[in-house]
């Protein structure tokens, strides 16, 4: 996520993260760093569990059993 008048985090470094990791998808949110967080609370929480549901699920190895 990024913030479209962010006075902090200069857009192209949002840009450059998002061209370096693969898969990556990037959203706007309107204001500037603080307010983005204030206003757009819904719209991140909305990224942040689209983001956990593409996670392939861990595969833990089977428990051994003590001798």
């Amino acid at each position: 996520m990024a913030a479209r008048q962010d006075g902090f985090v200069p857009s192209a470094s949002t840009l450059r993260l998002l061209q370096h990791w693969r898969g990556a998808e990037l959203r706007y949110l309107t204001g500037g760093h603080v307010s983005a967080f204030f206003t757009g609370r819904s719209a991140i929480i909305r990224a942040i569990l689209d983001a956990f549901s593409r996670v392939d699920p861990l595969e833990l190895p089977p428990e051994e059993q003590p001798a």
